[in-house]
């Protein structure tokens, strides 16, 4: 499925592949990731978001889905209900130092890694995300996002897969 055809009216929602059922969801993201990374002027993230997974719609077509952290990042029982959605693109995108009210820039992704991102369908987040997009429906709630340098010998996924998540739920056959 092309996502730039199916783009959410809203830039704060996308189309995913639902990582339990196979089907898809829209995933809304978490409007305290945009406001600190806006305040802290993290252009380069507030760039992925908008070119890679709202405009490119790389969440729609995952290399890999995985469940759980093993690396604390969210805390308490959060970490456990993550669902880190792995992905490779070969471009990324950031804003100008003039700040993102022109549409990103594309660049280069940075060599030997992935793109994770970083969502739950926790019912107490998802509500909490829900709250400030009113009249919308979403399904979960996207938290965080980063390029990660990939594994030596699996060039698809995250380095040390293996012990950096819980479990593999869904993996490009």
């Amino acid at each position: 499925m092309n996502c730039m055809a199916l783009r959410h009216r809203n830039v704060r929602i996308v189309l995913a592949r639902a990582p339990v059922r196979g089907a898809d969801v829209y995933l809304g993201v978490h409007h305290k990731t945009t406001r600190t990374m806006a305040a802290s002027r993290r252009l380069a993230g507030l760039g992925e978001y908008v070119g890679l997974i709202y405009g490119m719609g790389i969440l729609e077509n995952p290399v890999a889905i995985f469940q759980g952290l093993n690396r604390p990042i969210f805390g308490g029982s959060l970490d456990a209900s993550v669902y880190v959605y792995v992905n490779k693109p070969h471009v990324s995108f950031t804003f100008s130092v003039s700040g993102p009210h022109s549409p990103p820039t594309q660049t280069a992704a940075p060599t030997d890694s992935v793109f994770v991102s970083f969502a739950t369908l926790a019912k107490d987040v998802v509500d909490d995300v829900r709250a400030t997009l009113p009249g919308e429906t979403i399904g979960g709630a996207i938290l965080y996002w980063e390029w990660t340098l990939a594994d030596a010998s699996v060039p698809h996924l995250p380095d040390g897969y293996q012990t950096r998540y819980r479990r593999l739920v869904w993996q490009r056959p």
